[in-house]
């Protein structure tokens, strides 16, 4: 019975992760871009982007109709259209090790949410906790990082019980900004306020 459940598990799994859709998009590298159609791993049962399958690579189809991968070392940024939206993810230098580390990859590419002088991204991993029933192991799940960069500079992942005061020095240019981390005005879960409020009063 037990073996049984696995293999369901398994099967579920992999259907969950072999479905794709074909979206038009663009491969953006310095001053070029050319226009391709990505093969972007889809949920079956969401039917949203599979984020964490392409932060490191993704298939594409070029004018000729020929099948590619794209490493995130060999694009500045991709584009593609889903449900009327433009997704963008921008490649970064992987200084946090993020990811598969089976990858070749130096970059990696992470989905922009928030555009300006500090850019704030999402970065998708999967992640588990305890299934319920007795024996069941644990349940796989994606969690959802943010992950900020200001200017060129290195990326940064807000976490752990020494989070407040590392936007309070991160902002430490916005006294503003400081201040309302410091009172409570914008709590840790609110990191898109702080960098909207940032980069609306704060990059003038």
């Amino acid at each position: 019975m037990v073996k049984r459940l696995l293999l369901n598990l398994i099967f579920l799994l992999f259907v969950l992760h072999a479905a794709a859709k074909n979206l038009d998009g663009i491969i953006i590298k310095g001053r070029d871009s050319i226009k391709v159609m990505f093969r972007v791993p889809v949920g079956l049962l969401s039917d949203e982007p599979l984020y964490e399958k392409i932060q490191h690579k993704i298939d594409y189809y070029d004018a000729a109709g020929k099948r590619k991968k794209l490493k995130a070392d060999d694009a500045d940024e991709i584009q593609f259209n889903f449900n009327g939206q433009t997704i963008r993810m921008l490649s970064r230098l992987n200084s946090l090790a993020l990811g598969n580390l089976f990858s070749s990859s130096i970059n990696i590419f992470l989905k922009l949410e928030i555009n300006g002088l500090v850019k704030l991204f999402k970065y998708y991993f999967t992640a588990s906790r305890p299934s319920v029933g007795v024996g069941m192991g644990s349940a796989p799940y994606i969690e959802v990082s943010s992950i900020l960069q200001k200017e060129n500079g290195a990326l940064v992942l807000p976490s752990g019980f020494g989070m407040k005061k590392q936007m309070m020095d991160y902002f430490s240019d916005c006294p503003a900004l400081v201040e309302k981390i410091q009172s409570k005005d914008f709590r840790m879960k609110e990191i898109e306020d702080m960098v909207n409020y940032y980069n609306l009063e704060c990059s003038k």
